[in-house]
């Protein structure tokens, strides 16, 4: 099975809608909002049923949604930049955590 951001290029290859920048942005807020909704029902804030995607179905739309926007902008970007990437901003997520827990 190929990773999420190679089928995600791939379908994003496939999609000719002249969509651009801003649509992808509005489609990903829409999802972001979806996501939040569920999060609010499991939490019990909201009063509402689950919905069928739940929120890891929720945020993995969002994750499209974004990995649709790198690609949509940069087309020539690969999935080993992507990862190179990743991993720099989480060794710094890493590092301001652990900054917080020691004060």
């Amino acid at each position: 099975m190929k990773d999420i951001v190679t089928q995600t290029f791939e379908v994003s290859e496939e999609i000719k809608d002249n969509r651009d920048l801003n649509d992808i942005l509005n489609a990903t807020m829409q999802e972001l909002g979806e996501l939040a909704t569920e999060i609010s029902i499991q939490k019990g804030y909201r009063k509402a049923p689950v919905g069928k995607d739940g929120i890891v179905g929720e945020a993995i739309d969002t994750i499209v949604c974004l990995l649709d926007i790198i690609h949509v902008y940069d087309p020539t970007i690969t999935k080993e930049t992507i990862e190179e990437i990743a991993g720099k901003k989480l060794a710094k997520w890493v590092a301001k955590t652990k900054i917080r827990d020691q004060l």
